[in-house]
């Protein structure tokens, strides 16, 4: 009677082990092809209006590799975001120039390989071996863009002619001004208006010369935002503002009243390139969304509407504005937002500034 009902108690057990193993050989295949979709996918960390969501949907779809972008407002928040992780987080970021040179020499970048980059022979000769990566090493170029004075065409028609940093940082008349609210922006134009190279920050009576100007020019902003400049202008609120290149591109067509100069001082250019953490173990998917990016109807889809100015030879904004072909032209009379000073300098002379 024991050995009978011992039996019929193991029946069940044994359907439920059974109906345990088909479960589990039917989820086999379930459980690795969500291991696989987990391995592709990579994770962006760039600054905003420079792809549209269509640019990363169009990659997924034909890659097959799942995109997660995050986005970094300023230098500083890139800085951090990657310093705080030694970049682990990311798989691919685009820096600017003066962070790609930090972050290189903090050991988190890896190396590129140019062989691996099918547009690497087109890209532009004159984004290359400057001062940020002189050997090529650890960036791929992607966008130029210059500063410049962005003004009211209809008040100030002038300075198509008078092309000067004066307008900006020395305005007469009690015009109102726009002016970017980065530090590092504000100090370094300052020092090229004032001393005609940067490298006079390295100065301490120059430095406190520039703090003087700038203080002196707040009495005349009428905001800190450089991202308001054309709509300002647009709205006749303000006749002059700092703008960059790309924002007089991206704007120009619907702002009528919007012009743009690049003052005989000279100006500072910025590189925005892509760059891959050094953490990362995705260098194959990698090179494979760098390559997408840098295709010729990516990158003009991006650069059209954003107005920056493209890093390759052979997709050119020129027919739409020569502005961009003379900026490529002209890049090497540029200079860069180097680090020519600290950040901790910037800063507290920016906090000095506004404290005013």
């Amino acid at each position: 009677m024991r050995k009978r009902t011992l039996s019929l108690f193991m029946y069940p057990l044994i359907v439920v082990l059974w109906l345990g193993i088909i479960f589990l050989f039917l989820m086999i295949p379930k459980a690795r092809h969500a291991m696989v979709n987990s391995r592709l996918s990579l994770t962006i960390l760039i600054p905003p209006a420079m792809f549209d969501e269509d640019t990363f949907k169009k990659f997924e779809q034909e890659s097959g590799i799942k995109l997660y972008v995050a986005y970094y407002e300023n230098s500083q928040s890139l800085l951090s975001k990657m310093r705080t992780t030694g970049g682990a987080d990311y798989d691919l970021i685009m820096p600017d120039d003066h962070s790609i040179e930090l972050l290189k020499n903090e050991g988190l970048l890896k190396k590129i390989v140019p062989s691996k980059i099918s547009a690497w022979p087109k890209l532009q000769p004159q984004l290359k071996g400057h001062y940020f990566d002189p050997s090529n090493d650890y960036a791929v170029p992607y966008y130029l863009g210059v500063y410049g004075i962005g003004y009211d065409t209809t008040l100030l028609p002038e300075l198509s002619s008078a092309q000067s940093w004066q307008h900006l940082f020395n305005p007469k008349n009690n015009l109102h001004v726009c002016m970017t609210d980065e530090a590092r922006e504000a100090v370094l134009l300052a020092a090229l208006y004032r001393f005609g190279t940067i490298n006079s920050l390295q100065d301490a009576h120059k430095l406190a010369d520039i703090t003087k100007v700038l203080a002196k020019q707040k009495e005349s902003v009428e905001t800190y935002s450089i991202e308001r400049a054309a709509s300002l202008i647009k709205a006749r609120s303000c006749p002059l503002a700092l703008l960059l290149s790309s924002e007089y591109l991206r704007y120009k067509e619907s702002t009528p009243n919007l012009g743009f100069i690049i003052p005989q001082e000279g100006s500072l250019a910025v590189i925005d390139a892509f760059a891959i953490p050094a953490q990362t173990k995705k260098d194959q998917l990698i090179y494979a969304l760098i390559n997408f990016f840098l295709r010729p109807d990516i990158i003009m889809h991006n650069a059209q509407l954003y107005g920056y100015c493209p890093a390759r030879t052979d997709v050119s904004l020129a027919q739409e504005d020569p502005l961009c072909h003379d900026i490529m032209s002209n890049v090497k009379h540029y200079d860069f937002l180097r680090n020519v000073v600290t950040d901790q300098q910037i800063n507290q002379l920016w906090i000095d500034v506004l404290a005013q």
